[in-house]
């Protein structure tokens, strides 16, 4: 115990910061035998149930977090300790429209045979949660009015949801639209920042599934970093992501019909979506900006960390 104590006094260890569900738990132990105070950031799914182990979490933590307004009410159910909601970020450094130039979005549209217009663009893993299949479905009406519309979904397979992979290609197959769905598994980062560039909006169509939530959405705001607007459900934390008619649109979750009612009112509207995008930009860079999020994070911990000495 000795020794322990003077590791943590030789590398200065005040307090810990735990901002995924398993480091709380090591945090935990850190607390209970050398006496090191820790904070825990919540990101949604993990505070879905109540456990006991969770509820010591809760009460062993100096102060609490969460990435939304979704995920702090989930943890309220742990506690009626105050939850401070401090939203996650994005590198508005990296994302950056002027960042991209015209070689870019060609080396993309050649490598990956992306012919059509308008682009659409959703970002996330084949599973159910994503809600790939709603897309989908909102597509082939919006289809009508664009034939030559290209949807881009970037998602790498899992091995729990074949099934549900499988579906995806076989709707696909199903209302020949082949010609108009690219997937691609993986991209590299640089890419990444060409397609949301590329892409005229940004879908994110998740829903909850078997309590597995959407706490935030980051794409979202990475999205409105390039100047690009968003059509997401108003599912989980996606409502602190997206303001609703200036950043971009929510619309009713698992609804294809509204989804695709959104895309086309952003599609008619070219004025709409650059002021959009815009906005998004604006708003992304005063309150999501990695920067700014860690200074409210510090400011947040060092007055809980006065208050309670």
């Amino acid at each position: 115990a000795a020794s322990d104590v003077y590791k943590r006094q030789r590398h200065e260890v005040k307090w810990i910061y735990a901002c995924s569900h398993r480091s709380t738990y090591a945090a935990l132990v850190c607390r209970l035998v050398l006496d090191i105070p820790f904070f825990i950031m919540g990101h949604g799914t993990e505070w879905n149930d109540t456990t006991l182990l969770k509820t010591i979490l809760i009460r062993r933590a100096k102060g609490l977090f969460a990435n939304s307004n979704y995920t702090a009410n989930l943890m309220r159910n742990f506690t009626d300790r105050s939850v401070t909601v401090v939203p996650l970020g994005a590198d508005a450094d990296y994302y950056k429209p002027g960042l991209v130039d015209e070689s870019d979005i060609k080396r993309i549209r050649k490598k990956y045979a992306i012919s059509g217009t308008p682009v659409l663009l959703s970002v996330g893993r084949l599973n159910p949660r994503k809600g790939h299949d709603i897309t989908l479905r909102a597509l082939l009406q919006v289809r009508a009015q664009y034939p030559d519309i290209q949807l881009i979904i970037i998602g790498a397979s899992m091995i729990d949801a074949r099934a549900y992979e499988a579906s995806l290609y076989h709707f696909i197959e199903q209302e020949k639209i082949e010609q108009n769905v690219i997937f691609i598994p993986r991209v590299s980062r640089a890419e990444l920042r060409s397609f949301y560039d590329l892409a005229d909006i940004f879908i994110l169509s998740s829903r909850e599934y078997q309590g597995d939530v959407e706490g935030f959405g980051i794409a979202l705001i990475e999205a409105n970093l390039m100047c690009t607007p968003v059509v997401a459900s108003d599912s989980g934390g996606i409502a602190d992501a997206v303001e609703d008619g200036k950043s971009g649109i929510l619309y009713h979750c698992e609804n294809a019909d509204d989804l695709a009612d959104k895309l086309l009112s952003l599609l008619n509207n070219d004025n709409l979506r650059s002021k959009m995008g815009e906005y998004g930009r604006e708003r992304a860079l005063g309150a999501f900006n990695w920067s700014v999020v860690a200074e409210k994070t510090w400011i947040e911990i060092a007055m809980k960390l006065k208050c309670y000495g």
